[in-house]
């Protein structure tokens, strides 16, 4: 039939037919490389391009780690066409619930605490948490004070207060009196007559000792 249609002789039609079976699973099978080589050269060059591009996607997210986690958020684009957000969320560094999550507007009874809060460190703004809670509680407000430091940390109110520390170091500018004790007393294993005190410390017991002394 299909010698007769197209004018082909049929022993020319059934060596066609006889060729494309034996060869129909190299048609549609996997083509081989004619040349080896370049396609081992082809390999090396993709292999390296992949491991190129590795390094510049973790010296980007290296870099970008060291923004805060605002900024990191609004370099989001929700609408890019061949970056999902999922995968900008891995690059960036930011959990996707952290993405969507939308905070809430304080309630009412919050700002009213906070607002009770702010009067109070007006009024005495060496009050610390403890204080804040046993004044608030007295006026009528049951908080504890875990909730008064969140909302503190929030306002960024801290106690005012003289640090203490490193008040009783002398001042490398002022000289140090060198002091002769007045008293000899070995039993007590006290030094002798003549000997020198350097420290501030042993001030207070050459007074006690020479006013012992001197009542004896």
């Amino acid at each position: 039939m299909i010698a007769a249609r197209y004018g082909v002789h049929p022993t020319q039609v059934t060596a066609w037919k006889k060729e494309i079976a034996d060869r129909l699973p190299e048609l549609f099978g996997k083509k081989t490389d004619h040349d080896p080589q370049a396609a081992a050269e082809r390999e090396e060059q993709l292999y390296k391009k992949i491991g190129q591009l590795q390094v510049q996607v973790d010296w980007a997210k290296k870099k970008l780690r060291s923004l805060g986690s605002d900024r990191r958020r609004g370099l989001i684009e929700k609408d890019h066409p061949k970056m999902p957000v999922k995968l900008q969320c891995e690059i960036l560094g930011v959990p996707r619930a952290t993405h969507y999550y939308r905070p809430r507007p304080a309630s009412a009874q919050n700002l009213a605490l906070m607002r009770a809060i702010d009067e109070l460190h007006l009024a005495y703004p060496q009050f610390g948490s403890r204080n804040f809670v046993y004044w608030l509680n007295r006026e009528g407000w049951r908080v504890n004070r875990k909730r008064v430091q969140r909302l503190m940390r929030k306002m960024g109110l801290e106690a005012l207060m003289l640090k203490r520390r490193g008040l009783s170091r002398p001042h490398p500018d002022h000289p140090v009196l060198e002091l002769q004790t007045l008293y000899s007393g070995r039993q007590y294993g006290i030094p002798p007559w003549g000997a020198q005190a350097r420290r501030s410390r042993c001030r207070w017991i050459s007074c006690a000792v020479q006013a012992v002394c001197s009542s004896c």
